[in-house]
């Protein structure tokens, strides 16, 4: 009789810890770095970044045997740890809200609406098999944030 109660409350005692458990990850929210959409994937090396802003020249930025230096307008030496803050602000920052050609569509708006047909800066980021480029529009509403958009998308 006493080995059917001692199985019994070890029973008991197994289900409220499996419910508990599968309680609590119900409640927190996933953390997962997967689920979020970075602006840059972190494994990317860029070698070679260029600005571009309107009635400006092109400025580029070129990583030799991991030396940072400018390469135009005119040639000279860079701080790389400036460099390389830009490229973790990219790797590690996420975009708020992305909205597809299609959904723009339905909202009867489209790039030009958000100043990307003429950006004020495009952000280009290259390595020897990819590159990666941003277009820069308009300040948001709320003056917290700026429009973007990747690529020709």
């Amino acid at each position: 009789m006493s080995n059917r109660r001692i199985i019994f409350w070890l029973l008991v005692a197994t289900l409220t810890l499996i419910s508990a458990d599968v309680f609590l990850s119900w409640r927190q929210p996933s953390a997962g770095v997967a689920s979020r959409q970075f602006l840059l994937d972190p494994a990317f090396e860029a070698r070679v970044i260029t600005l571009s802003r309107q009635k400006a020249p092109d400025t580029v930025l070129a990583c030799d045997g991991g030396q940072w230096r400018l390469v135009s307008p005119y040639a000279g030496t860079v701080d790389a740890r400036t460099i390389l803050q830009l490229l973790d602000a990219f790797s590690f920052a996420t975009a708020d809200d992305v909205l597809s050609e299609t959904e723009l569509f339905r909202l009867g708006r489209s790039q030009a609406d958000f100043g990307l047909l003429k950006p004020r800066l495009t952000l280009t980021f290259s390595n020897a098999t990819e590159t990666v480029s941003y277009r820069f529009g308009e300040v948001t509403p709320m003056s917290n944030g700026v429009y973007a958009a990747r690529g020709d998308s």
